[in-house]
């Protein structure tokens, strides 16, 4: 079993990369990225004392390491890798409605799926998580997220 260090993974697993042709041993790489996110939360049902969360919108920034693999095959000719991260991040969020604006930290981890349309274009799908310290409180969110990507 060999894993690679890399700091932009998407590349050495591109389809036809020079690094997975000379070692088909290699299984996996590491990876890094640095991440902007824009992200938006709906307003709650009342609650059964009567209060109603505000929606909100968001802004972030992150900075990740995971774990990606070797491209497998799919249907259709098409290859892709699969990837797991974590990181940390700054989140600023706005609240609907009001001029409240606030900063927070948050904790982060994706799984996720790129699928390699052609050896420039990629399409990524990703079930990302979220803890954040929100003033006045805690949030933990997941979602569902996608991506087009041109190298």
């Amino acid at each position: 079993m060999k894993i690679a260090g890399v700091i932009e993974s998407s590349d050495v697993f591109s389809p036809g990369n020079d690094v997975i042709q000379a070692d088909e041993n290699l299984i996996a790489a590491f990876s890094g990225r640095l991440q902007v996110d824009f992200f938006g939360f709906g307003t709650s049902l009342p609650q059964f004392d009567g209060n109603l969360y505000r929606a909100w919108q968001g802004v972030g920034l992150s900075l990740l390491g995971g774990i990606r693999s070797k491209a497998f095959s799919l249907p259709f000719g098409l290859r892709a890798s699969a990837s797991v991260d974590t990181g940390a991040g700054l989140r600023t969020t706005k609240y609907s409605g009001t001029g409240l604006v606030g900063a927070n930290p948050a904790i982060l981890g994706q799984a996720g799926l790129d699928i390699f349309v052609s050896k420039k274009v990629s399409l990524g799908i990703a079930l990302p998580l979220e803890y954040a310290w929100k003033s006045g409180g805690r949030a933990f969110m997941f979602g569902i997220g996608g991506s087009v990507r041109y190298r």
